[in-house]
């Protein structure tokens, strides 16, 4: 071990790894929520958080994004459940005395089905109402004890549920950018804010017109709305026309993306491993170069593949893309591996399986917690 204030400590990993801990693959279907598919168990988070947590820790792990669900913390409108408010507050506690970073997410894939009931995102006044009280809520329960907040994952996801309907599909999108505003006008000056904006390179699913249009607006809502409207405040829709949203332009503290590989499931070779470290690191570029000027983040990386060698080989080619954008510039600072913890029957390069035992495939994601190589390679021993 070095002296303190020697100069031969290891430098500093490019960037944090964190882990992503959602509602149901975590903490499995809510019952007040408005999931309408097949319950599911989650990863028994509920009970083992506390070995959980002591096993990132061992592992690196210096952040988790948890979340913190709006359908069990608020099953009716305007009461808490205290049962989990506790839970919660017993989580953050042994996080704590372990030295990792809870980011709060509030807002993921479903929504308490008394707000759904309402109309949600598509109804204006619902989401006016409903959305800012629930952000004040969360600020007043665990404000002082998170590390940072990550209130909407994949807006362009959450409304894509109505996008059978134009015009509710319309007003979920222009609800969901106010909403975030609310967001930030509510928890800026605390923990620092991020978004964690669904992208990718959006490619039509063939060559018909149809497809070719609805391309073009999945990239208009992913890029130009959502990047550019942080910017400058305004909203540009796909007809041309814009709305200037009031305090919208920079409302955040870190600019955080979520992203998944893209390669179809077919054979995989190396022109295939080529072209996704190429995607990789073009969707981080495109997303510093579009976005706000502010500290990156990975807010959640997904790598699912039937295959568990062929998995490790793409985990292996995502980090050497993620660490030729950082030498290129990109200011990537941390990057949460989705999910943390895997399903006993998941194709995802979790950190760790359903056992919580590391697999040959989600070890690369750990070398992101050590320092480079002198030669700017990341050591894997």
């Amino acid at each position: 071990m070095s002296e303190a204030g020697s100069t031969d400590r290891p430098t500093p990993p490019p960037f944090a790894l964190g882990g992503v801990l959602d509602s149901v693959g975590a903490l499995g279907t809510a019952p007040a929520s408005n999931w309408d598919q097949a319950p599911t168990p989650g990863c028994d988070l509920i009970h083992r958080y506390p070995e959980d947590l002591r096993m990132f820790g061992e592992l690196g792990v210096r952040s988790i994004r948890l979340a913190f669900d709006w359908s069990r913390l608020q099953p009716a409108p305007g009461r808490i459940d205290h049962d989990w408010r506790e839970w919660y507050e017993t989580f953050l506690t042994h996080a704590e005395r372990l030295g990792i970073d809870i980011w709060a997410t509030l807002l993921e894939s479903t929504v308490p089905a008394w707000f759904d009931d309402e109309g949600s995102f598509a109804d204006a006044r619902a989401a006016g109402l409903a959305w800012p009280r629930w952000v004040e809520t969360a600020a007043e329960l665990f404000g002082d004890r998170v590390s940072g907040w990550f209130p909407i994952v994949d807006p362009v996801g959450v409304a894509h549920r109505w996008h059978n309907d134009t015009h509710k599909h319309q007003a979920a999108v222009i609800s969901l950018s106010t909403a975030w505003r609310d967001a930030w006008r509510i928890l800026r000056g605390g923990p620092p804010v991020s978004t964690a904006l669904g992208v990718h390179m959006v490619r039509p699913v063939d060559a018909s017109v149809p497809a070719a249009e609805a391309a073009r607006l999945d990239d208009h809502l992913r890029w130009r709305w959502w990047m550019r409207s942080l910017r400058d405040g305004i909203v540009r829709f796909p007809d041309g026309s814009t709305r200037e949203i009031p305090d919208l332009a920079a409302s955040l503290d870190v600019l955080g993306i979520t992203t998944s590989l893209d390669l179809p499931e077919a054979a995989l070779t190396d022109d295939a491993l080529r072209r996704w470290h190429e995607r990789c690191g073009t969707v981080l570029r495109r997303a510093a170069e579009e976005g706000p000027q502010r500290p990156m983040t990975l807010a959640g990386l997904s790598v699912r593949w039937p295959h568990t060698d062929e998995r490790r080989l793409i985990v292996e080619t995502t980090v050497a893309s993620l660490h030729a954008a950082v030498n290129d510039g990109v200011p990537l600072r941390s990057v949460f591996v989705d999910p943390a913890i895997g399903a006993s029957s998941d194709t995802a390069a979790s950190l760790v399986d359903r056992d919580r035992a590391t697999t040959s495939d989600g070890a690369p994601w750990l070398t992101m917690s050590r320092p480079p190589t002198p030669g700017g390679e990341t050591d894997s021993h």
